[in-house]
C-alpha cells in the first residue's frame, strides 16, 4: 500500500507499507497511513519554513526520512502508530513553530461552538501566548476569540480538507499567525492538528516599511510640486 504526502498540493514523498502475513489491508489501515502522511506533510512543511533555521530543519527532515525508510517503523505504523508517533512527537517538540491538537465542539445543528486543547508542543505557549491550555476550551482561555477561527477549524474537522492561511487574532493581543491545519484521525474524532507561527513582528515590520515608503513618495511628490512653483 502506498500513500503520498503533499506540500502546497505537490507530492514530495510517499509512504509504503508491506505485510508479512495473509491479512489484507483494510480501511482502518488506510486511514492510519493517511494520518501518518499528514504528519509527514506537516513535518516537511516545518522543515522548510525558515531559512534562518535551515540546519535544524534539515536535521528534522533527515529524521523523517530515516523513519520512512525503516521497514520496522512502517510496520509499526500499521499495527499501531505509537512508535512512529513518538518519532514525530520528538520532531515537533524540537521545532520553533507552535503545534497543537484540538477537539472541535459543535452544537446540535453542526455549527462549531468551541474547541478543546488535547496536546501541544513546548513552542505552543511562546507562539500563541496561551498558558496551561491542555484540557481547556478556547472560549475559556480567550472569551472574545473571533468566530471565524472556530468556523475554519470546524470546516477542517467536518470535511477533512486541510487549510493554510494568515490571519489576526485580536483576542490574543492582536497577534498575526501563519497557520496550517488538517484533520487528524477518523471524522468522528473531530480532531484538528494545527501548525502555526506568530508572524506579528514580521507583519508590523512590513507595515512600517510600507508606511515609510509611502511617506517618502509623498514627500518627493510635494517637493516636486514646490520646485515646479518656483520655475
Amino acid at each position: 500500500m502506498k500513500v503520498p504526502f503533499r506540500v502546497e498540493g505537490k507530492d514530495v514523498g510517499a509512504i509504503w507499507a508491506l505485510r508479512h502475513d495473509a491479512r489484507q489491508f483494510d480501511a482502518e489501515d488506510l486511514r492510519e497511513l493517511q494520518d501518518f502522511a499528514h504528519l509527514a506533510s506537516a513535518a516537511y512543511r516545518a522543515t522548510q519554513s525558515r531559512a534562518l533555521a535551515l540546519s535544524r530543519r534539515m536535521a528534522a527532515l533527515n529524521l523523517m526520512e530515516d523513519a520512512l525508510q525503516s521497514q520496522h517503523a512502517m510496520e509499526k505504523a500499521y499495527l499501531g502508530l505509537r512508535s512512529s508517533e513518538e518519532r514525530y512527537r520528538s520532531l515537533f517538540n524540537s521545532i520553533d513553530e507552535g503545534f497543537c491538537v484540538v477537539e472541535m465542539l459543535f452544537d446540535r445543528d453542526g455549527n462549531p461552538l468551541d474547541y478543546r486543547f488535547l496536546e501541544a508542543n513546548p513552542a505552543f505557549e511562546k507562539q500563541s501566548g496561551l498558558h496551561d491550555a491542555i484540557g481547556k476550551c478556547m472560549r475559556a482561555l480567550a472569551p472574545r476569540h473571533e468566530a471565524h477561527w472556530f468556523e475554519r477549524y470546524g470546516h477542517v474537522a467536518r470535511t477533512g480538507e486541510s487549510t493554510r492561511f494568515v490571519d489576526q487574532a485580536q483576542a490574543l493581543g492582536g497577534r498575526w499567525f501563519d497557520v496550517y491545519a488538517f484533520r487528524l484521525g477518523a471524522p468522528e474524532s473531530r480532531r484538528v492538528a494545527i501548525l502555526f507561527t506568530d508572524i506579528s513582528v514580521r507583519r508590523h515590520l512590513a507595515e512600517t516599511t510600507q508606511e515609510q515608503a509611502n511617506s517618502l513618495v509623498d514627500l518627493n511628490r510635494r517637493k516636486g510640486f514646490k520646485e515646479g512653483d518656483h520655475k
